[in-house]
């Protein structure tokens, strides 16, 4: 997704950093996900208009009240200081957990990218390459989202969604995969090949979704937080 904003020339949408990634809406909300040494991750960021409550059961991630001593400031989001609703999750020894006062990941989603799905991610490269999208124009879609989950994104395969011409900057496209370590050899096609041939069950679903933009790949909290 990152790709396809910069691609698109957008100012808004999420973009990717060396081991950082972050996202800013046009609703003035916003997150950043650090990768940190160890397999660790710090989620933070705020939404601008806070949510009325959505009935929504806390569950995991538990609940600390402070994040850890080595998510410091400079990691955490710069909404934090701006007033508004603000989150902390951060990612440790293979699970999620919230800070105190952080609201469910359902009532934070206005600052997050919409990674939640497979077909959402696909629908939205596709409406920015193109407006009206076709079948194939999604299956292009979706290939590249294979080939990015298994680090085997290529120019063609980019090429193959927003079209080698002008309208579209694929060398700014290719540096945000490459700057999320999910790039490839030409000959790396054929296994994104073999990914789609695979379970059709959306990858980032909303009972068991995963987080696979960053090369250090985490299980992203759920929507639902139960």
């Amino acid at each position: 997704m990152s790709a396809a904003f910069a691609a698109s020339g957008s100012q808004w949408g999420p973009r990717m950093l060396p081991s950082l990634a972050w996202f800013e809406s046009s609703g003035k909300s916003g997150s950043t996900l650090y990768a940190l040494p160890g397999g660790r991750a710090v989620l933070s960021g705020g939404v601008w208009i806070a949510p009325s409550p959505l009935g929504v059961t806390d569950g995991p991630p538990p609940v600390h009240p402070e994040p850890p001593d080595w998510a410091v400031d400079p990691m955490l989001n710069p909404h934090a200081d701006t007033g508004l609703t603000t989150f902390c999750y951060w990612w440790d020894a293979g699970r999620w957990y919230r800070a105190a006062g952080s609201p469910p990941v359902a009532q934070s989603a206005a600052a997050l990218p919409g990674v939640w799905t497979t077909d959402a991610v696909a629908e939205m490269l596709t409406c920015l390459a193109t407006g009206r999208p076709n079948d194939e124009q999604r299956a292009d879609a979706v290939t590249l989202i294979c080939a990015a989950e298994i680090g085997a994104v290529t120019h063609e395969i980019v090429a193959n969604v927003f079209g080698d011409n002008e309208l579209f900057d694929l060398d700014a496209a290719m540096d945000q995969f490459e700057m999320a370590g999910l790039t490839a050899h030409q000959t790396a096609t054929r296994a994104a090949t073999q990914c789609l041939r695979g379970p059709a069950t959306p990858r980032f679903s909303t009972g068991s979704p995963q987080l696979r933009r960053v090369r250090i790949r985490w299980p992203r909290p759920a929507l639902d937080d139960r």
